[in-house]
């Protein structure tokens, strides 16, 4: 938030979806029953609200690309952005 004006919902949606990608396995104890984190986020709007690919290019993405190496196995990310 400090390099990147952006909305503070936005960064917050792009953390947790980095940690729900990371954190397979990991699951919470409801009334319905265990929910495992399958958090994806889908931020809407026109070119330039929220610089929202800035941090998904460089934060977000190279986070995920090195958990894959270090749990050895694929996450599915969007090949390209529009």
């Amino acid at each position: 938030m400090k390099q990147i004006p952006t909305q503070q919902l936005w960064a917050d949606t792009v953390a947790i979806s980095c940690l729900s990608a990371v954190l397979e396995g990991i699951r919470f104890q409801t009334t319905l029953g265990q929910l495992q984190l399958n958090v994806y986020a889908l931020c809407i709007g026109p070119s330039g609200l929220a610089n929202k690919t800035v941090p998904l290019k460089n934060i977000a993405i190279p986070v995920l690309r090195q958990a894959e190496r270090v749990a050895n196995w694929k996450i599915l990310l969007p090949q390209r952005f529009s």
